[in-house]
């Protein structure tokens, strides 16, 4: 009878240490299960963060890049404009000129 008392308790001893076992693996499994969707939900912010601080950054290199070419089209435009004008004027100098040639040579 004292065996059969002393089996029950080293019995009962080994599931108490395989409760206690099986309590620390759940803590440990419910902790890296914690960290792994901490990790994963900071991944994400961080590659949200990321991409829009690059979508941002492509997006001003666009707009500056299309102000640029408006300025150069805006430049060439003037350009174009006053060289007209210069030819108008250098047009209107010389009719100006054979004008009042015309005169002179009549008398």
């Amino acid at each position: 009878m004292t065996s059969d008392n002393e089996l029950v308790d080293q019995l009962l001893r080994r599931v108490d240490v395989l409760e206690g076992d099986k309590r620390r693996w759940k803590r440990i499994a419910f902790t890296a299960l914690t960290l792994l969707v901490l990790l994963v939900v900071g991944g994400s912010l961080l590659l949200g963060s990321l991409g829009t601080v690059w979508y941002r950054s492509a997006r001003a290199r666009l707009d500056a890049e299309h102000a640029l070419m408006q300025a150069e089209i805006q430049a060439n435009l003037q350009a174009q404009r006053a060289q007209q004008a210069a030819e108008q004027a250098r047009l209107e100098a010389e009719k100006a000129r054979r004008d009042a040639e015309q005169p002179a040579k009549e008398q």
